[in-house]
C-alpha cells in the first residue's frame, strides 16, 4: 500500500527514470569506495537482497571495501530480491533491532 502511495504523486512516473538515469551504479560505486566512505564516521548497516538482478552483489560483499567502514559496521544480504523490505519484513525488524542494540 506505501509503495502505491509514493508512486502516485504528481510527477512521479517522469522524476524516478530522471534520478537513476542522472548517474549509473558504476558512478555510484565509484563515488562511493573514493570518498563517501572515508567520510562516514558512525557505524553503517549495509542491507541488500543476495538475488537483487538491478544491484550487483559485489558492490556490497567487497572485503576492501567492508574493511574501510567504520567500526560497528555491518552487512546483512538478505535471501530476497531487489524488494528485501517487503520480501523478507519480518528478518528486516530482527537485523535492525540487532544492529541497533536491541534484542529482535
Amino acid at each position: 500500500m506505501r509503495t502505491i502511495q509514493e508512486f502516485s504523486y504528481t510527477g512521479i512516473a517522469s522524476a524516478v527514470p530522471r534520478y537513476f538515469h542522472s548517474s549509473s551504479f558504476e558512478q555510484e560505486w565509484i563515488d562511493r569506495r573514493t570518498r563517501l566512505i572515508g567520510s562516514w564516521t558512525c557505524p553503517v548497516l549495509l542491507l541488500q537482497g543476495s538475488d537483487d538482478p538491478l544491484q550487483p552483489r559485489e558492490f556490497y560483499d567487497d572485503p576492501e571495501v567492508l574493511a574501510k567502514l567504520p567500526a560497528g559496521s555491518g552487512l546483512h544480504l538478505f535471501d530476497t530480491g531487489h524488494f528485501w523490505p517487503f520480501e523478507a519484513p519480518g528478518e528486516m525488524v530482527e537485523v535492525l533491532l540487532s544492529f541497533l542494540g536491541r534484542p529482535a
